[in-house]
C-alpha cells in the first residue's frame, strides 16, 4: 500500500519533536552520548560521578582513556583501512567514475566511525540536476527517521529526514521550523512546518522561507525503492535501530575512567601531603594574620614534643591497577578486542601473519560481521545509483548493475608470506592466475597489471631464444 507523505503519524500537528520513544528522545540521547564517548569528551558524560572522587564540587573528569574511540577506529581501519576493490563486469567504467566522483573511500570510513558509535550509518542518493549524476552522501543518523510497517517494525518502508532550522523575524525572534524530506519508493517530498514548545503547529510553512527558489514540494525518482540505503551495526529483530559499539561496555568505560581520577587523586595528595606538628612550628603572616607553618626552616622540638611530620596513608594503590586490569579484561570482551589489537603485546616480537590473524580473531570476527552489512549496503547504493540516472536520461549505465567487492582484511601484509602462498598457488595446479596474484600482491590499476604482464612475457620470451650448438664446420647451426 501507498504512503501519504502527508500521513506520517510522527509528523503530523500536535505532535512532539523529536518524537518520543526509540524513535526520537531516547535514541538521540544516545546518539549525542556516545558521540562524546567517541570525541574523547568523558567529562560531558560521567562528569557527575567524578565529583564523588573529590571534596571540591566543582571538579572536573581531569584524566579519561578514550577507549570508545580507539574501538571505533580500530573497527573502521580493519574495514576501510585498505581500500577494498569494486568489480563489475558490464559496467567497470562508470563504478570507477562513481567512486572517484563522489569520494567513496572516505565517505566509507566516515560511515563505518558512524555505525560504531550510533549504531546505524545512513547513505543519501540524489540526482544533479543538469547532470544526471547520482551524487552518494553520508548523513548522519540523528536526522534520520524511519517509517516502518506496524506489524513489522524491522520492516522499514520509508525514512523521513528531518532537522530543525531556525530564522529571525522582524521582531528580532528567533523562530524554528522543521525541514523534512520524505523519501518513499519512487519519490521524494519536501515539507516545512512551524515549530512551537509543544511541537509541530498545524500550518504547513512555505519552503521558499529557507530557499530561492524553493525545491519541489513531490518529486518523482523513477526508482521503484527510497533513495537512503541504512548500514546496521547489529541488527535485532524487535527494533528498526542497530546496536553500536558502546552501550554494552558503558560501565566499564565509567568505571576505568573513574579508577584512574582516583589514583591521580592519591598522587596528588601524595605530592603535596598535610603537615601535623608542634605549636611552635608555626608564624603568623602579617598581612593575612593566618598562621602557617614555616616550612623548608628549623624546628626547635621541645621535650615531650612531637616533631613535625606530613600526614600519608596506605592508598592501595596496587589494588586499584589490579582492578584496572580485571577492566580492562573485561572491556576486551565487550568490545571484541584484546591488547595485539591496539599493539599492546608483552612480548617485543613481530608475529607473522598467519599467526597476528589467530591473535586478532575476535575483533577479525567482529569487523566480519560489519562487512556483511556494508557489503549488501554498498553493493545496493551502486544499483540505486545506476537506477537514478539511467531513469534519468542516462542510458550507458546498465539497468540492473552487476556488482562485486573484493574486501580486505586491514591487516599490514607480510610480503614474504603473501608470495609465498602466492607462489604454491601458481607453481602447482593453477588455483590462482598471474594476473590475480599480481593484483593482490601489488595493487594498482588494470593498466599497470597489463603492462607487468607484458614484462613477464618479454622476460619468457628472451629466455626461450634458440641455442646455437656446434656442428662438423663450426659455428651457426642452430637447434630447431
Amino acid at each position: 500500500m501507498a504512503i501519504n507523505p502527508d500521513t506520517i503519524p510522527f509528523l503530523q500537528p500536535g505532535q512532539p519533536w523529536p518524537p518520543a520513544g526509540e524513535l526520537g528522545e531516547e535514541r538521540l540521547r544516545r546518539y549525542a552520548k556516545n558521540k562524546a564517548l567517541f570525541r574523547g569528551e568523558h567529562f560531558r558524560v560521567y562528569d557527575d560521578t567524578i565529583k564523588l572522587l573529590r571534596d571540591d564540587v566543582r571538579a572536573t573528569l581531569e584524566l579519561a582513556i578514550n577507549f570508545p574511540g580507539a574501538v571505533s577506529k580500530l573497527f573502521s581501519d580493519l574495514l576501510f583501512g585498505e581500500t577494498p576493490r569494486y568489480v563489475s563486469v558490464d559496467a567497470q567504467e562508470w563504478v570507477d567514475d562513481f567512486i572517484a566522483a563522489n569520494g567513496l573511500h572516505r565517505a566509507n570510513y566516515r560511515a563505518a566511525l558512524a555505525q560504531s558509535y550510533r549504531g546505524e550509518a545512513v547513505y543519501k542518493l540524489r540526482l544533479v540536476e543538469g547532470r544526471e549524476r547520482a551524487v552518494a552522501e553520508v548523513i548522519p543518523a540523528s536526522i534520520w527517521f524511519p517509517i516502518v510497517d506496524p506489524d513489522n517494525v524491522t520492516d522499514v518502508q520509508g525514512h523521513v529526514l528531518a532537522w530543525v532550522k531556525t530564522k529571525e523575524n522582524g521582531d528580532g525572534k528567533v523562530v524554528k521550523y522543521l525541514r523534512a524530506e520524505i523519501h518513499l519508493p519512487g519519490s521524494i517530498h519536501q515539507r516545512l512546518w512551524r515549530l512551537s514548545e509543544d511541537g509541530i503547529i498545524q500550518e504547513r510553512a512555505d519552503l521558499g522561507t529557507f530557499y530561492s527558489p524553493p525545491p519541489p514540494e513531490d518529486q518523482e525518482t523513477g526508482v521503484e525503492e527510497p533513495l537512503v540505503v541504512v548500514v546496521p551495526n547489529l541488527e535485532v529483530d524487535d527494533s528498526p535501530f542497530g546496536l553500536d559499539d558502546y552501550s554494552e561496555a558503558d560501565t566499564l568505560f565509567h568505571q576505568l575512567d573513574l579508577r584512574l581520577a582516583q589514583i591521580a587523586k592519591v598522587l596528588d595528595r601524595h605530592t603535596d601531603p598535610n603537615m601535623y606538628g608542634p605549636v611552635s612550628a608555626l608564624e603568623q603572616d602579617p598581612a593575612t594574620g593566618e598562621w602557617v607553618v614555616r616550612a623548608g626552616r628549623y624546628f626547635p622540638v621541645a621535650e615531650n614534643e612531637p616533631p613535625p611530620g606530613y600526614l600519608v596513608w596506605d592508598a592501595k594503590l596496587d589494588a586499584n591497577f589490579r582492578f584496572i586490569e580485571h577492566i580492562m579484561r573485561g572491556l576486551y570482551i565487550a568490545t571484541d578486542t584484546n591488547a595485539a589489537a591496539f599493539s599492546l603485546l608483552e612480548s617485543g616480537s613481530v608475529p607473522s601473519g598467519a599467526a597476528l590473524k589467530r591473535l586478532l580473531i575476535r575483533p577479525l570476527a567482529r569487523t566480519n560481521r560489519k562487512r556483511l552489512y556494508f557489503d549488501v549496503a554498498l553493493r545496493r547504493l551502486f544499483a540505486l545509483a545506476a537506477k537514478l540516472e539511467r531513469a534519468n536520461g542516462r542510458r550507458d549505465v546498465p539497468g540492473d548493475l552487476d556488482l562485486h567487492i573484493e574486501w580486505k582484511d586491514g591487516l599490514p601484509e607480510d610480503p614474504r608470506e603473501a608470495a609465498e602462498i602466492e607462489q604454491i598457488r601458481t607453481g602447482g595446479k593453477a588455483t590462482s592466475s598471474v594476473r590475480s596474484a599480481i593484483r593482490r600482491l601489488d595493487g594498482g590499476s588494470e593498466e599497470s597489471i597489463e603492462a607487468e604482464l607484458a614484462e613477464i612475457a618479454a622476460d619468457e620470451a628472451r629466455s626461450e631464444m634458440p641455442a646455437v650448438t656446434l656442428t662438423t664446420f663450426g659455428f651457426g647451426q642452430t637447434e630447431e
